[in-house]
């Protein structure tokens, strides 16, 4: 199980804040996940299903900017009731 410490860190590195109520929580939840990834890694796959899987021939749209109208950003700011220093902000993922 990882140590508050190393959740700290972890959290630093990726850029996310956290709170110190909400270091308990965490260690528990990374260390399943972990510990989830460890039985996917022990999983048998025979080789052709590790072959490509015809991405070639998928289909992409061209990038293109698209300037967004006064009402479109409207809307969209509107969608992000809670800003900060200027940026639309969105609920927490952790």
């Amino acid at each position: 199980m990882m140590t508050p410490e190393e959740i700290k860190k972890l959290f630093l590195l990726a850029r996310i804040e956290i709170t110190d109520a909400n270091l308990e929580k965490f260690p528990g939840e990374i260390s399943s996940i972990l510990d989830y990834v460890g039985h996917l890694s022990e999983v048998a796959v025979r080789a052709e299903e590790t072959a490509e899987t015809g991405r070639e021939n998928i289909s992409l749209r061209a990038d293109e900017v698209r300037l967004l109208g006064e009402g479109e950003r409207e809307a969209l700011r509107a969608a992000f009731p809670d800003r900060k220093d200027g940026y639309l902000r969105t609920k927490n993922v952790f």
